[in-house]
């Protein structure tokens, strides 16, 4: 297959990442570490043509947070924290402009998740701007793209998790946390599946107050609740 010949591809590319994701994690994979390593940055070149100049940077910065020993080590010599930062400034812009396809934001997902769930990415520890950063950086793409989450092909579970541990976590951010996560319950609401709604519904169980408000909020907006 050609990656670079995306058409018709677009609906197998999240089920593709998560099997090279997978594969590259496989204890057997330093048997193929270099096929996979570069069948992963082929895949990234199904990326809108709108953010080419950050394609390889975006498949790195989610490879070196996702599996970094399977990254080369010629591919390692911008330091991690800059890489994601200067690639999460690029989605930023770019989703304000217009939000990206499916496939797009599907690709740069695992890259928002794992800032949410790390407290940044390459970040030194204590250095709270530069994670705060990343983190307002994350919240903002995925608030461009919430009204695209009523077609199921965008990763909606997911960004709903992500958007819950925001709220959770970063008090700073609690405001924009919680317009995207209703917002995103009113645009899945037509054909909301159950695991989305056992999320919303896990979210009303947490101890902090602003949390299980925002998801009551979701639900409420949801045909599904």
């Amino acid at each position: 297959m050609t990656f670079s010949k995306a058409e018709g591809l677009s609906g197998l590319v999240p089920e593709l990442l998560t099997a090279l994701l997978a594969a590259i994690r496989a204890p057997q994979a330093e048997l193929f570490q270099e096929q996979a390593f570069q069948t992963f940055l082929r895949l990234y070149e199904t990326c809108a043509a709108r953010i080419s100049d950050v394609r390889l940077s975006l498949a790195l910065a989610v490879l070196r947070g996702e599996a970094p020993e399977s990254v080369p080590a010629d591919f390692k010599t911008e330091e991690l924290a800059l890489i994601v930062t200067r690639v999460l400034y690029r989605l930023r812009f770019q989703s304000e402009q217009q939000p990206f396809d499916s496939s797009t934001f599907s690709l740069s997902a695992p890259l928002l998740s794992r800032c949410v769930a790390s407290e940044g990415l390459g970040i030194a520890k204590g250095d709270n701007d530069a994670a705060m950063e990343q983190l307002a950086l994350v919240v903002d793409v995925i608030a461009f793209h919430v009204r695209q989450f009523a077609d199921p092909a965008f990763p909606r579970l997911v960004m709903i998790r992500s958007l819950i541990t925001a709220l959770q976590r970063y008090p700073s951010l609690a405001r924009a946390s919680t317009d995207a996560l209703v917002e995103l319950g009113s645009a899945i609401a037509d054909n909301t599946t159950q695991s989305e709604l056992d999320a919303l519904l896990d979210g009303l169980l947490v101890d902090e107050a602003p949390v299980r408000h925002a998801c009551l909020q979701a639900l409420t907006v949801s045909t599904a609740f």
